[in-house]
């Protein structure tokens, strides 16, 4: 009679060791599912986040060029006043100094003619030798020298030659 209890009592013991791997397993596939739905949820709120962080930045941009346009939109009511003041006060005296200089005497103007046509004289002349190419500071007096040619020229044919 002895087998039988122990066979009894193995048979009657199976039901809750499967029930406790059941359990376990169970507990398990929550546990794990769990873990991934969590960290679903987390990849998802860190890019909605990052997205949140990325308009946030985009629009604190914009209001801060919106400021600054603000800005230099009332400093330029104030500069361009006195910008277009300097310019008129500029131009007044270049007309000023444009109608004392048709004032001159033909013989004046006859010693402007030559001394424009020897500035011409020693442009071709430092063209055709080639000299200008020599080093920066021939270069850069032979660009002051046909800036004056053409100043005067320009001034000459302006008070009517």
């Amino acid at each position: 009679m002895f087998p039988t209890l122990a066979l009894y009592s193995a048979v009657s013991s199976i039901p809750g060791i499967v029930d406790a791997y059941l359990a376990n397993k169970m507990h398990e596939a929550v546990k794990t599912n769990v873990q991934l739905q969590s960290e679903r949820l987390r990849d998802e709120s860190q890019a909605e986040n990052a997205d949140f962080l990325n308009k946030l930045d985009d629009n604190i941009k914009k209001i801060i060029k919106e400021h600054v346009k603000e800005q230099v939109k009332a400093k330029d009511s104030k500069i361009l006043p006195k910008i277009k003041k300097t310019v008129n006060e500029q131009l007044e005296a270049k007309v000023l100094t444009r109608s004392s200089n048709e004032s001159k005497t033909s013989h004046a103007i006859a010693a402007n003619l030559s001394k424009l046509e020897l500035k011409k004289i020693l442009i071709d002349k430092m063209e055709s030798n080639k000299s200008i190419h020599r080093s920066d500071e021939q270069k850069n007096l032979y660009k002051a020298l046909v800036d004056a040619y053409k100043s005067d020229k320009l001034i000459l044919d302006t008070v009517g030659t």
